[in-house]
């Protein structure tokens, strides 16, 4: 399932696009959100959730089911996405409908249609976490180059 050159070449070119002086924060995370759906091979949904001084939101997603599944997490206040956040590391739930961490919020991921989730760390500000949240329709969806997070700290270029 890995990604062929050419799409990740497309994937960069569009971010090297933005201009930062037209769009606002909420307009790059969108840009992400959609680019990290069309992109990543077995990607169904996606949000990204900050974490921030007035708790974790989602700033963007692609579905309500996205949206609904990143909201039961901030309800029980633990799930893979509150997980990568603030631990800034990649949390990798590879079928729903087996997973036991996180007082059943997997069984509810299942249930709505998300075989597999993949959290990833995306730093924005020393005082704000995020994660980028995707979830896979899939059971297994995501192949090792997808779980691969870059080896930096988060205040260095990658």
């Amino acid at each position: 399932m890995s990604q062929h050159p050419t799409e990740s070449n497309r994937v960069l070119a569009t971010l090297g696009l933005i201009k930062l002086n037209e769009t606002d924060l909420n307009g790059v995370l969108r840009l992400v959100a959609d680019l990290a759906r069309q992109s990543l091979a077995g990607a169904g949904e996606v949000s990204i959730t900050i974490v921030a001084g007035r708790g974790p939101y989602t700033a963007t997603f692609t579905s309500d089911t996205a949206l609904h599944l990143d909201e039961l997490q901030y309800g029980g206040h633990l799930g893979p996405c509150l997980q990568a956040a603030t631990e800034q590391a990649t949390v990798l739930v590879r079928d729903t409908a087996q997973d036991t961490r996180w007082n059943h919020w997997a069984t509810h991921a299942s249930a709505a249609g998300a075989g597999s989730v993949l959290s990833l760390p995306m730093p924005i500000l020393d005082d704000v976490d995020a994660s980028l949240n995707i979830y896979g329709r899939a059971t297994d969806a995501f192949d090792d180059d997808a779980i691969a997070a870059p080896e930096h700290s988060p205040n260095e270029p990658p």
